[in-house]
């Protein structure tokens, strides 16, 4: 009878450890990244708003990944489903004067001035990261 006690003690220990690992590496690196963020963005002023699954933002990002535009140029990088980047991107459009059927992604945020379309974010990114503007 002790055994089996001591067996349910243990187990109920594990599960809890178990459970504060599980609920704490899901909840830290979201606090940090939300903090890393915000800290980027306040420096900078840039923020680029993409949505996963659209093509031209892909051209985007092999455009960011290829020529390492993130060790250059510091900015936030934004997903618009996620309805605070969402409501985010429509304040920003609206300071830029977009009208709302003319809004969409890839665009980017900086100094007041957005930048629509895969050209318009390649040309700012190359020109901060002071590429030739015909890579």
């Amino acid at each position: 009878m002790k055994k089996q006690n001591v067996y349910i003690g243990v187990s109920l220990v594990l599960i809890a450890l178990v459970g504060l690992v599980f609920w704490g590496s899901r909840s830290l690196p979201e606090v940090e990244s939300s903090k890393a963020t915000e800290e980027i963005q306040a420096e900078s002023g840039i923020v680029y708003f993409y949505s996963q699954s659209c093509s031209h933002c892909a051209k985007v990002q092999a455009f960011l990944e290829e020529n390492n535009i993130d060790q250059t140029v510091s900015f936030v990088k934004k997903e618009i489903s996620n309805s605070a980047n969402a409501a985010e991107f429509g304040e920003k459009a609206e300071e830029c004067s977009i009208a709302e059927n003319q809004r969409g992604v890839p665009m980017l945020y900086s100094e007041g001035k957005c930048f629509l379309g895969d050209s318009q974010v390649i040309g700012f990114f190359q020109e901060k990261a002071g590429l030739n503007q015909e890579n």
